[in-house]
C-alpha cells in the first residue's frame, strides 16, 4: 500500500493528512460504532461487522470506561484484533479515552486524533472535540484546508466526517455540542460533506439531511422531507451510533423534528456501503441480526 503523510503541528497534537491508495472495487463498505466497553457485547459487535464483510471500521470513541494500559490492551488485543477479520481500523477520541490517549494512538497506529484519509472515492476526516477547535485554531485550519482540498479532488465522490460527541441529537444523557456544530457545520455545508458519524449517547439516532441555520442552529434547515431516500441532498445526514455494548441511555420524550428515527436498548453498528461510487447505503444491523434502520444517498449524476 502506497501512502503519503503530511504532518502539521497543532498545539500538543499532530494532525495527519494521509492519502492511501486502495484497490478500487464496485462496492466498498465500512462500519462505525462507539461507546463499546463491555467485553462480550463488544466482541459480538465486532464479529457482526466482520460477518458483513466490512473493509474498514471507524471507532467513534469511548472504547473502555476504565483507565490504564491493562484495559487498553484488553480492548485491542482481546476485543478488536481477534474479531475484526481483515478490516482496517481508525478511531476518534472519546471523553473516556483522554487519559489513555497516547496508548490508544499507539494501538491504532495513529499519530493524532485529527487526520484524514481516502479510500475508494470516499474521503474520511476525524475531529478531536477535546482539543482546541475554535475558529483560528490549528484544528480548524486543518479541517478547513482538508475539506477544501477534498472538494476539489475529482477522485473524491463522498465526504464522511466523524467524532465522538454529537452535533445533532435528542438530549439523552448528553445534549448536542452546539459550539462544535456552530464552528464546523458551515464548513460541512460549504464543502459538501455527506455523512457525519457520532457517538457519546448510548443509543441510535439519525437525522434528515440538514443545513446550518445561522439564526438558530438548534433548528437546522431540513432540506428534504423524505425519510430514507435522498438524491443529491443539500446538507449532511447525522447518525449517532453509541451502541457498541455499553449500557443504554434513555431518549428525551420530545424527539427533535430534525430526527427521522431514534431507538435505544440495542447493540449493533451502522454499515455503510458505497456502491459503484454513486450510491451510499446505510444499514443498522443489531447484534441479534435485525435490520433496524436503513437509508440511501445518491448523487444527482447517477
Amino acid at each position: 500500500m502506497m501512502y503519503l503523510c503530511l504532518f502539521a503541528a497543532i498545539l500538543l497534537s499532530t494532525p495527519v493528512l494521509c492519502q492511501f491508495s486502495f484497490a478500487q472495487t464496485s462496492t466498498f463498505n465500512f462500519g462505525a460504532v462507539g461507546d463499546i466497553d463491555e467485553a462480550e457485547k463488544a466482541k459480538a459487535t465486532i464479529k457482526n461487522m466482520a460477518s458483513h464483510g466490512v473493509e474498514l471500521i471507524i471507532g467513534l470513541g469511548d472504547y473502555r470506561y476504565d483507565d490504564g494500559e491493562l484495559y487498553v490492551n484488553e480492548f485491542w488485543n482481546d476485543i478488536v484484533m481477534p474479531n475484526k477479520g481483515g478490516a482496517k481500523w481508525y478511531g476518534a477520541l472519546g471523553n473516556h479515552d483522554v487519559d489513555d490517549s497516547k496508548l490508544y494512538l499507539n494501538k491504532f497506529n495513529q499519530s493524532s486524533w485529527i487526520y484524514s484519509f481516502d479510500s475508494n472515492g470516499t474521503h474520511f476526516l476525524a475531529l478531536d472535540a477535546y482539543a482546541d477547535y475554535k475558529k483560528g485554531s490549528g484544528q480548524y485550519n486543518f479541517v478547513q484546508n482538508d475539506l477544501k482540498k477534498a472538494s476539489s479532488n475529482p477522485n473524491v465522490k463522498w465526504n464522511v466526517v466523524y467524532m465522538h460527541p454529537p452535533m445533532y441529537a435528542s438530549c439523552s444523557v448528553h445534549c448536542p455540542e452546539s459550539e462544535l456544530r456552530d464552528t464546523y457545520q458551515p464548513l460541512f455545508d460549504q464543502y459538501n460533506v455527506d455523512l457525519v458519524l457520532q457517538g457519546h449517547d448510548h443509543n441510535y439516532q439519525r437525522t434528515y439531511p440538514l443545513e446550518f441555520n445561522a439564526s438558530n442552529s438548534d433548528s437546522p434547515i431540513i432540506t428534504t422531507s423524505d425519510k430514507s431516500n435522498y438524491i443529491d441532498p443539500k446538507g449532511e445526514v447525522y447518525v449517532t451510533v453509541g451502541t457498541g455494548g455499553r449500557h443504554a441511555h434513555h431518549l428525551d420524550p420530545a424527539m427533535p423534528g430534525y430526527l427521522v428515527t431514534e431507538f435505544t436498548d440495542t447493540i449493533g453498528y451502522i454499515d455503510i456501503s458505497v456502491i459503484n461510487n454513486g450510491t451510499m447505503k446505510g444499514v443498522y444491523y443489531s447484534d441479534d441480526g435485525e435490520v433496524k434502520d436503513q437509508f440511501t444517498i445518491k448523487k444527482g449524476d447517477v
